[in-house]
């Protein structure tokens, strides 16, 4: 049960432009928190993971980088308010790495 609004997070979150892992751990998490406040979902919690072993591959060599974004919500966002409980939602996207651009 993923909502429309997932999808804009996760995407955000692997497009970081970012060459540098850590980096690109923190501006992913950064770009996918803000879509989904800005979508109007409210994440009792957020967790972003980002598999950047793509940055790490030689120059010419396709490759790419995967956020994963869980957000845990109340029912009652989801559904109809009053309902008890939290459902995690979470998605991911694979966005691929420019072959030809410098890496970290």
């Amino acid at each position: 049960m993923t909502p429309p609004t997932k999808p804009p997070a996760r995407r955000r979150g692997s497009r970081s432009i970012q060459r540098d892992p850590n980096l690109a751990q923190s501006a992913s998490t950064g770009a996918a928190t803000a879509e989904l406040a800005a979508q109007g979902l409210h994440c009792t919690a957020v967790t972003v993971t980002v598999d950047t072993a793509g940055l790490s591959a030689p120059l010419g060599q396709p490759a790419t980088v995967s956020a994963t974004v869980s957000c845990q919500v109340a029912l009652s966002e989801l559904a109809f308010p009053g309902i008890p409980g939290d459902k995690v939602l979470t998605a991911t996207f694979t966005s691929p790495v420019d072959p030809n651009r410098e890496r970290a």
